[in-house]
Formats: structure tokens, C-alpha cells, sequence
């Protein structure tokens, strides 16, 4: 009889450290290269894909704020373009205010029940006329940036245009369905 407890008390014992370390094992896999908070090691909460939007941000970030990679810039150059860049700025910012609440103004025409194509032309025609207005801003801020540049300078800066965000194919990144 003591024998039969035993080894039932044996057989009960190994299955639930079974069931405890097989748990432990599949709840390591599922949270794997993360901490206790959610965070991987890189300190992002979230998938890859938004690890992956974090590290574009940043780098997004770094190039708007230094200067351009031209050779032989002066301290002189280097704090006039850095004026013309705050001068820019400060002209485009109304512009882009106007234009986010244009294409916020479209969003919730084109979303209502009774959609009014007229109203939604006239947004499309405002919202047009402002990308008009930051792109000729832009061309003129180009235009006095290369004033400030010598002849090697802008032919350096000249073969560098057209290499922007858009030239590299896009790459669209499926998210797995998870369970």
C-alpha cells in the first residue's frame, strides 16, 4: 500500500514538473529576446515592425539636422545654410499646419453619409494650392543654398540631388497573424 502511494505520488510528481518546465519552455519562445517589461534588448516595446519604423525615425531625424555632407564647408557656410534651414522652416510650418488640417477637413468629408463632391473638389483644389506654394518655397530655399555654395561645392551637391527617399524600391513588410 505504501508502495503503491508512492509511486503514485512519484508518477504525479514528475508529470507536473513536466507540464511546469514544458510551460516554462513554450512562454520562453514566445516572449524570446524580451525582458519582463515587453522590451527587447534595443529597449523598443512592440514587433519588429515598429522596432523597424523607431530606427527610420531616428535616422529620418539625423539627416534633417545636419548639414549636408559637401566637401571643404566653412564655419561660415556651415551657419549661413544653418539660418536659411530655420528660415525655411519657419515659413513652411504655417503652410504644413494649413495643409494637415486641409487633409483632416477632406478625411471627414469623404467619411459622412451624404458625401458633397463639390465641397471635397474645392479641399482637393486647396490642398493642392498649398503644395503648390511649399514647393516653390522649397525650389527658392534650394536655389539660395547653392548661392552660398562655391563651384566645386555645387557640382558635389548637384550630384548628390536625386538621391531622396524615393529612390530605393519600397519594401512592404507583411505582419504574421498571430494566435
Amino acid at each position: 500500500m505504501k508502495r503503491k502511494r508512492f509511486f503514485t505520488g512519484l508518477l504525479v510528481m514528475v508529470f507536473s514538473m513536466s507540464l511546469i518546465l514544458s510551460t516554462n519552455d513554450l512562454l520562453a519562445q514566445r516572449n524570446a529576446g524580451r525582458n519582463f517589461r515587453g522590451q527587447d534588448q534595443a529597449g523598443f516595446k512592440g514587433n519588429r515592425m515598429s522596432q523597424q519604423r523607431n530606427a527610420r525615425s531616428v535616422q529620418r531625424a539625423d539627416r534633417i539636422r545636419r548639414t549636408p555632407r559637401i566637401p571643404n564647408l566653412t564655419d561660415e557656410q556651415k551657419k549661413q545654410i544653418k539660418e536659411l534651414r530655420m528660415k525655411n522652416a519657419k515659413e513652411l510650418l504655417p503652410l504644413k499646419n494649413q495643409l494637415a488640417e486641409k487633409k483632416a477637413r477632406l478625411r471627414t468629408l469623404s467619411t459622412v453619409d451624404q458625401v458633397k463632391m463639390n465641397e471635397i473638389e474645392k479641399v482637393i483644389d486647396e490642398i493642392g494650392s498649398i503644395n503648390v506654394q511649399i514647393m516653390k518655397k522649397n525650389a527658392a530655399q534650394q536655389q539660395n543654398f547653392r548661392k552660398l555654395l562655391t563651384e566645386e561645392q555645387r557640382i558635389a551637391c548637384d550630384s548628390k540631388s536625386g538621391r531622396g527617399k524615393n529612390t530605393r524600391p519600397v519594401r512592404r513588410f507583411r505582419q504574421r497573424q498571430r494566435d
